[in-house]
């Protein structure tokens, strides 16, 4: 099998695990999404992509011309996060994807692993970004859904404090 990954997952993964646990699961090649790739039409391919545009119109790619598919007969792919439904509909729409597609799921781990308790969402914005915005801005939104996929990966569900008198927290905490 290869395994195929965008910036984003390969962050997530290195954070994670070590290449010699990912090798000893019978993965014998780890490629990026973004890199022009070679064909391996004998070998299955394992795709874990962030939920972007960007990562979908590179999958989509790689299946767009049914005499130059990279990989072969079988095809899983894994989202960090939830994969919008437009984004959905155009994988549907694949025809050589769809032939070879095993499974599609979501696994929902959009944030870094740091150390054993502590974790990072992975933004690099400035810091303004989050006071100087528009309730329920795509910041936001992207900061909610991080920490949503954080206690689902933890199987937690937190109460959430904050001081009532401040508009972030309280439109962050609405949107959790």
């Amino acid at each position: 099998k290869i395994l195929i990954v965008d910036e984003t997952a390969m962050k997530v993964i290195s954070a994670a695990v070590g290449m010699y646990d990912i090798m000893e699961r019978k993965v014998t090649l780890v490629e990026s999404l973004e890199k022009k790739r070679a064909p391996f039409k004998d070998m299955g391919a394992i795709y874990i992509i962030s939920p972007t545009s960007g990562s979908i119109d590179l999958l989509l790619e790689d299946f767009a011309d049914k005499t130059k598919v990279l990989y072969g007969a079988t095809v899983f792919i894994y989202s960090l996060g939830a994969i919008p439904g437009h984004a959905i509909e155009r994988l549907k729409k694949s025809k050589q994807l769809m032939r070879r597609l095993k499974a599609l799921s979501e696994i929902n781990v959009d944030f870094l692993v740091k150390e054993q308790r502590a974790y990072v969402l992975d933004m690099h914005q400035p810091f303004s970004r989050y006071y100087l915005r528009n309730q329920g801005s795509p910041v936001e939104i992207t900061i909610a859904e991080k920490l949503v996929t954080v206690c689902a990966t933890l199987n937690e569900y937190p109460y959430i404090r904050y001081k009532q008198t401040s508009g972030v927290c309280s439109s962050l905490a609405s949107l959790f």
